[in-house]
């Protein structure tokens, strides 16, 4: 079996805005277990924020005997023998991330796992979503077809960049439209004191902050 990342005794790895694409094994046999990141038994954890995982002919993008901490990240078009994510044992978090067109299904357990998603889009699998029970908490979308992205100015904190309006969404940017022009548009100012972005600084603000007081979670 080959393996891009094999995480093992007891090892921690924390990945940003990484990679990965193509085969994880030359040629994508049956019976191997060949993936992106292979999370071995043990303790150790494996969080990847803002990654992207392409492709894959093997076994899975994914594969744990432990979890995995998922943010913002985007699997798809595999097409091995397994889901994108196969999981034996252990808890995974998956928070604002993009599932779309992986034949034949985004995430799977063999055992026993707890699975926990918030905010996270299905689309184009040929034949499931998630197959096997998981916690819903909240914001998730599923779709038959995936919607093809488009490109135009997203304003961030009062700047205009280009991006497309899926990726301006999910760094919780305002998307101006398709084809606008990041040096032709007029974003809102940048205010970080209007928590609830009503375009005023008054009591709801301070409230918000009020609520939230303590150790960030």
């Amino acid at each position: 079996q080959t393996n891009g990342i094999m995480v093992e005794g007891g090892s921690s790895v924390q990945l940003t805005n990484c990679s990965f694409s193509g085969p994880a094994v030359e040629g994508g046999c049956c019976g191997t277990f060949g993936s992106f990141i292979y999370h071995a038994p043990g303790v150790g954890s494996v969080t990847a924020t803002g990654c992207t995982f392409s492709g894959g002919a093997a076994g899975s993008q994914l594969f744990g005997w432990r979890g995995f901490d998922l943010y913002d990240c985007t699997f798809s078009g595999h097409w091995g023998n397994g889901a994108a994510i196969n999981l034996n044992y252990g808890t995974m978090n998956i928070t604002n991330c993009v599932f779309e067109d992986n034949i034949p299904g985004c995430i799977d357990v063999y055992y026993s796992a707890n699975i926990f998603i918030e905010d996270t889009l299905f689309c184009g699998s040929s034949e499931y979503d998630i197959g096997a029970p998981w916690n819903d908490l909240g914001g998730n979308e599923f779709l038959t077809e995936c919607e093809s992205p488009v490109l135009g100015a997203c304003c961030i904190n009062g700047e205009a960049v280009e991006l497309f309006d899926n990726d301006c969404e999910r760094i919780l940017g305002e998307f101006m439209g398709e084809g606008s022009d990041p040096d032709q548009v007029i974003c809102s100012s940048y205010c970080p004191s209007d928590v609830d972005g009503d375009g005023e600084v008054g009591v709801s603000d301070i409230l918000i902050i009020i609520t939230a007081w303590g150790t960030c979670q």
